[in-house]
This record gives C-alpha cells, sequence and structure tokens, in this order.
C-alpha cells in the first residue's frame, strides 16, 4: 500500500518531466531528487544511534513501514482516507 503511493508520487513527477519540452525544467527536477535523495539517506544515518547492530537497523525500518502501511490500512477501512 506505502509503496503504491510512493510509486503514484513518483510516476507524477516523471510524467511532468517526461511531457516537460524544456530542458532546464527537466534538469531542474533531476537535481531535486538527486538532492532529496541525498539529504534522505544522510539523515538517516545521523540519526541512527550508535551502538545498534545492522539487524536492529534493517528491522526498525520493516517495523516503520508496517505500522504506516497498517495505519493506511486502518483509515481506509474506516473510510477516513
Amino acid at each position: 500500500m506505502i509503496f503504491s503511493v510512493v510509486a503514484e508520487i513518483i510516476g507524477k513527477r516523471l510524467d511532468r518531466l517526461r511531457k516537460s519540452e524544456d530542458f532546464k525544467e527537466r534538469k531542474k527536477t533531476i537535481y531535486q531528487v538527486i538532492f532529496w535523495g541525498v539529504s534522505g539517506a544522510l539523515s538517516l544515518i545521523l540519526y541512527i544511534p550508535p551502538g545498534l547492530s545492522i539487524v536492529q537497523i534493517f528491522s526498525a525500518i520493516i517495523v516503520f513501514f508496517l505500522i504506516i502501511y497498517f495505519a493506511i490500512r486502518t483509515l481506509k477501512y474506516l473510510r477516513i482516507l
């Protein structure tokens, strides 16, 4: 579910990029994707507490996505979202 939402957002950005004839607009969008990707990865690395193992880090990431997934499913079930 969460992956479909993320894929939809990325798809909209890519469709706008494909439709754009302006090279400067394409270049700007590509730079934004690179910037936000690097910023997100860097912040993830910086917020990891010292002394954690790789297994704990990956399990925390998986649990985070599961919580988001079930929250969205619950909101859809209750017809709030």
